[in-house]
């Protein structure tokens, strides 16, 4: 019920007959221009409630541009030309990485590109996705610009950082960036990630 509650107030629907998740969608059946900024509040305030009302802290929630049924909560701000048939698939690969990964809202490239400025978003890593399975760009959703810290922008700045030297196999300059990222963040569960996979 609170879930509904709170897509209701971003103007988003929960489609009927979803018992074991928790789904929003926006843009349908009406066109909104902003559907990417109503999914990304209702995630987030979802979150806030979750853990400040129920003390719950393991919350995951997958952001995309499709129709699609996520494991445990799923936001999708549909646009046919996105819709694809292998949605289920994606659905679970993005659910798994975000539970594995500590990413407490994880969107796709599709809905970061709709999403605009208002919020700041951290790349994250590549996952396979689409019908070719051809690795993607995801990322996690910080919060909104308003509420942004300094903290948060070196946070952000130190793992894309390290990120983009892991992918360039430099894995001593990713794992200085990473130490450094945790000795200031040392509950950033991305980083202590990425610094086990550049330790392998």
């Amino acid at each position: 019920l609170r879930w509904r509650e709170v897509v209701w107030s971003e103007q988003g629907m929960t489609p009927l007959g979803m018992e074991r998740t928790l789904v929003g969608w926006w843009n349908v059946p009406f066109f909104q221009s902003d559907h990417a900024s109503r999914a990304a509040r209702a995630a987030l305030r979802f979150g806030y409630l979750l853990r400040d009302e129920f003390g719950i802290a393991d919350f995951h929630a997958v952001l995309d541009c499709r129709a699609a049924i996520f494991g445990s909560i799923g936001i999708g701000s549909c646009r046919e030309e996105h819709l694809q048939t292998n949605d289920e698939e994606d659905a679970l690969v993005l659910q798994e990485f975000a539970s594995e990964n500590g990413v407490r809202v994880l969107m796709t490239t599709s809905f970061r590109n709709d999403l605009g400025s208002g919020f700041l978003v951290r790349l994250i890593d590549r996952l396979p996705l689409g019908r070719d399975r051809f690795k993607a760009d995801v990322y996690e959703l910080v919060g909104p610009v308003s509420e942004i810290v300094e903290d948060d922008l070196v946070r952000v700045r130190l793992y894309e950082e390290a990120l983009s030297l892991y992918g360039q196999e430099d894995y001593s300059g990713a794992k200085e960036k990473l130490l450094r990222l945790l000795d200031r963040f040392p509950d950033d569960a991305p980083a202590r990630r990425l610094l086990t996979r550049c330790e392998n």
